[in-house]
């Protein structure tokens, strides 16, 4: 036997029945669901729709892979006759999200490159407050993500603070595959989730308080106060829950911050900035006062409005155009090109993120009927139930729905009928709205949930496993909590 033929026989592709019978189901969810006898009153363009949100979910689980279940998900879709591809490709990689993850991952890491990211880690290792208090430091990192969701978008609020909290492993001795850095993504995403919630300025909570007015008249009302005294404890709870689940149930490991040299550290954070160093942090500080823009002026003024219109592409671009007209040292601020192939684009996130968005249009299609006969069957039941069973009730099914279905078209679809029980059964609608939108607002469990959920569970420094049983658990606690504190005080303030 030549040495050719023995390396080809150590190198023989070995596939595992268990690897065989995990894609054979996923295809039959993807091509093979339909063709079941039709359940809970679904016509056959539902069955297909169920099938392949269960492909795509079982793909992504079972087999620990994100892109071709995508993909797959997206043929199926189109061969089931409920859309052509096009228009597919216009609701998914059409989505203004999609335009703003390939650019912010490729700013992110111009900000790597250029020191920032290590600097901020520095700063925040360097503090007196955070030497042997590594859950302080936990805590700061969690509250940056958390204002950053309140001043922008709950996608830049996660993508620089996992940045960020890259670097304080690394310096700490943490390495992918260690539980604490993977817990941190989870917490991060769940903060930045928070402060996105917290004030009404935000789509999903704007959308809720509009409904709530216009479905009673104008009779119930929410003010800026009375929503923020009543949502930002809420979701600061959910952060504490969280940290909590941290430290007593998953037990991470944090004794590498404990025994970290703070004063390196913060030796390190006072060294001068480069010039790059000052630009590129210049350009971060201008990129979130832009993102703060339409939030902090007046909506009558010429400026929010464009930077209203232009959303949250219009910041990003702007700083990509600048960096790449100035120079230092006779070369381009920002190479686009030679950043963008660095190595650091997350393609995962991206087309998951994309056909999470097909989906989500698909299972929310009043065609498909999914969302009717979930309608048909939420509806007899609430009306039998107390005041205070109803809200529970109303609170942890909506909450369970965020998981598979958009935020907003559940939150337009559901708020004017809840809000319309509510006002037969005697309930002031105004708070529960509030715990309404936050039910609708925190969507993290399964990938579909979300394009925060897509980008979280696709982040290489956590694991399937770890990411679902975290999530799953910290959302069923926090449902608990919430309920048994926000609940009764709803009713008390109506």
């Amino acid at each position: 036997m030549t040495t050719q033929t023995k390396t080809a026989s150590a190198t023989k592709i070995k596939i595992s029945p268990k690897y065989v019978f995990h894609v054979a189901l996923t295809l039959f969810f993807f091509f093979g669901f339909q063709y079941l006898p039709p359940v809970l009153g679904l016509n056959q363009l539902g069955m297909a729709v169920v099938g392949i949100f269960l492909g795509m979910l079982y793909g992504w689980i079972a087999l620990s892979t994100f892109v071709w279940p995508c993909l797959v998900g997206m043929l199926a879709l189109c061969s089931c006759g409920y859309d052509s591809m096009n228009n597919l490709f216009a609701i998914s990689f059409g989505n203004n999200l999609i335009p703003f993850l390939i650019f912010i991952f490729v700013y992110v890491t111009f900000l790597e490159r250029a020191g920032v990211c290590n600097r901020i880690s520095n700063w925040f290792l360097g503090r007196k407050i955070v030497a042997g208090h590594p859950w302080v430091l936990i805590f700061f990192i969690f509250m940056s993500a958390y204002v950053m969701g309140i001043c922008t978008y709950s996608y830049p609020a996660a993508l620089i603070p996992w940045a960020i909290s890259y670097s304080i492993c690394e310096e700490a001795g943490y390495k992918k595959g260690d539980k604490f850095p993977a817990m941190l993504v989870l917490g991060i995403s769940v903060a930045a989730f928070c402060g996105y919630t917290a004030l009404p300025i935000k789509p999903t909570a704007a959308l809720g308080l509009t409904l709530l007015d216009t479905t009673t008249n104008g009779e119930y009302t929410i003010s800026f106060v009375q929503y923020c005294a009543f949502m930002i404890p809420m979701t600061m709870i959910a952060i504490f829950i969280f940290m909590a689940l941290m430290r007593f149930v998953f037990k991470v490991d944090v004794a590498n911050l404990k025994n970290i040299d703070n004063q390196r550290f913060a030796e390190a954070s006072r060294e001068p900035m480069s010039r790059m160093e000052k630009v590129a942090f210049g350009s971060m500080v201008a990129f979130i006062i832009m993102m703060c823009l339409p939030t902090l002026l007046s909506a009558d003024w010429g400026i929010t409005q464009l930077f209203d219109a232009w959303g949250m592409n219009g910041p990003l671009f702007i700083v990509f155009v600048v960096l790449a007209i100035f120079m230092i040292d006779g070369k381009e601020i920002l190479d686009f090109s030679n950043v963008a192939n660095a190595g650091k684009m997350n393609w995962n996130v991206i087309i998951m993120t994309a056909a999470c968005f097909a989906v989500a249009e698909a299972i929310g299609d009043e065609e498909v009927g999914i969302m009717n006969i979930v309608f048909d069957a939420v509806g007899p039941v609430l009306e039998t139930l107390s005041p205070a069973v109803f809200i529970i009730l109303s609170f942890v099914l909506m909450s369970i729905m965020t998981q598979f279905l958009h935020n907003l078209v559940l939150c337009s679809v559901m708020t004017p009928v809840l809000v319309q029980f509510a006002l037969m059964m005697d309930i002031n609608p105004a708070y529960f709205t509030i715990i309404l939108i936050y039910a609708f607002s925190i969507a993290l469990c399964t990938p579909a949930a979300s394009g925060m959920a897509a980008m979280t569970h696709s982040n290489e420094w956590t694991w399937n496993s770890l990411s679902y049983k975290a999530l799953c658990l910290h959302f069923v606690i926090s449902l608990v909590v919430i309920s048994a504190i926000f609940v009764p005080l709803a009713i008390l303030l109506a």
